[in-house]
């Protein structure tokens, strides 16, 4: 139960069979004509992403600007990363598909962990208000609006604006993760928007915002703000809006993530009984976060089912895991009522995964200055997982701190725990003005490194990866 009393407010709640947890307030949405035939060409200009046409592509963009809608082909197995990151072929991994495999999130707030004990960040068995969400671990969960344009009124004939609202969570600087209902549906399925046509369409714009807490806040120049830019679906929800391909990745317009953080993830992960949690946005929150907690009951191959107590507009909230190293990730997302959400599978995971380098370095350091011939270096972990990070323990040449081509000698080692920060000493060394960290993840070694400390506490950091 909520500690505060919640106040109704006058809505229009309308829910696409299977979906009662997505709320629907005043919006609109482009109504295809009842004598035109429903296909791909009422959605959009059939186009090619990546040599796909729409017979051979396996994910719908919808590009919110233009109002164009493109298809792709996207290969789990080998892809290269978006946003003109590097490259990351997956075929060596083919085999260990079946397998649970995570990926690092990004904090940048220097805290103990993500939450250890379960209990300890959940609370009370049911759910319960958030207080300040604008904290790690709370803060990149947001409340999603959706506009959906020129909507048609069966009752009067008339046409209005149909604004749906959810729950996203940030899996990268620019990425949103939803449900797919949230952003594609056909809102002129019930009432007096009936119509009685198939006719699902993308919604004209989407407007998040991060940790947003209380109706106070919901307003343009709110500061954690980002609109979608791009929206993308699986083709088979596409066509079918099945529940098992109910999951939708939007790129914001701006790197949101990069200031307040974003979550790992963990792929084809299932214990039965295990402990899960979840925030999200629900009607009757008003705008403030709430947080809920369960365990899994059930699961298919695309599903979860689960006992936490959601509501309409937790749709698209994160369903989080903790691992047993005590490492928390988002295995899924929130969908329907009976609580039931998308497991993150290989094809989910590699797809969200492309928009965010698997080679991101979690490490950042901080010059906090010089005592005695030493520098005091303060290393920050701003991921999900403890490093054991090595460094020089002797300044050196910016090239071979790059390189990392330091003498075993002159190597220390020390374990950073996940969204925590530990202290270093790094002596000077005659002409040398450069420092160096790194650490070792597959067949990958991260560098950090910086160069012209001042006494004054400030460094230029760099960072670099190199495979062998």
């Amino acid at each position: 139960m909520f500690v505060k009393e919640l106040l109704f407010v006058a809505a229009v709640l309308l829910s696409p069979a299977g979906y009662d947890d997505v709320i629907h307030v005043d919006s609109r949405l482009n109504r295809i004509s009842e004598t035109s035939e429903t296909n791909v060409s009422d959605c959009g200009a059939l186009k090619t992403v990546s040599g796909a046409s729409y017979e051979s592509a396996n994910v719908v963009n919808y590009h919110v600007d233009t109002k164009e809608t493109t298809y792709e082909y996207f290969d789990s197995y080998d892809y290269e990363q978006r946003n003109n990151a590097s490259s990351f072929n997956l075929h060596a991994f083919k085999d260990d598909y079946s397998y649970e495999v995570s990926s690092d999130g990004f904090c940048p707030f220097d805290v103990d962990s993500f939450g250890a004990s379960l209990n300890s960040i959940i609370g009370k068995d049911d759910r319960t208000l958030v207080d300040n969400p604008k904290r790690w671990p709370y803060f990149p969960v947001c409340k999603i609006s959706m506009v959906f344009e020129d909507a048609y009124v069966s009752s009067d004939g008339t046409e209005e604006d149909i604004t749906a609202s959810g729950t996203g969570f940030l899996m990268g600087p620019n990425l949103l993760v939803t449900a797919a209902h949230c952003v594609y549906q056909d809102v002129t399925s019930t009432g007096s928007y009936q119509d009685n046509i198939s006719n699902p369409l993308f919604a004209g714009s989407v407007t998040v915002m991060a940790a947003v807490e209380g109706t106070s806040e919901s307003r343009p120049d709110y500061p954690y703000l980002a609109t979608a830019k791009t929206i993308a679906i699986s083709k088979h929800f596409f066509e079918h809006t099945d529940p098992d391909n109910d999951w939708a990745a939007i790129t914001l317009d701006r790197d949101l993530g990069l200031s307040i953080g974003y979550y790992g993830k963990i792929r084809n992960w299932y214990e039965g009984g295990a402990k899960v949690f979840s925030y999200g946005y629900p009607f009757d929150a008003y705008d403030n976060m709430v947080q809920t907690h369960g365990k899994l009951t059930g699961k298919t191959d695309a599903q979860y089912k689960y006992d936490m107590d959601t509501k309409v507009g937790q749709s698209g909230s994160p369903v989080f895991m903790t691992g047993r190293d005590g490492a928390t990730y988002v295995c899924g997302v929130h969908t329907r009522e009976g609580n039931y959400g998308t497991r993150f599978n290989d094809f989910i995971y590699n797809y969200l995964d492309s928009f965010v380098t698997s080679k991101t370095n979690p490490i950042r350091l901080q010059n906090i200055g010089k005592t005695n011939g030493q520098w005091k270096i303060r290393v920050h972990n701003r991921g999900s997982l403890p490093i054991q990070l090595e460094y020089g323990k002797k300044m050196c040449f910016l090239n071979d701190a790059k390189l990392w081509k330091i003498n075993k000698s002159d190597i220390a080692t020390i374990t950073v725990r996940e969204y925590s920060f530990v202290q270093i000493f790094i002596s000077e060394n005659v002409w040398a003005t450069s420092i160096t960290t790194s650490f070792v993840r597959g067949r990958t070694r991260f560098v950090t490194y910086a160069n012209n400390l001042s006494s004054g506490g400030g460094l230029k950091e760099y960072n670099y990866w190199f495979d062998f």
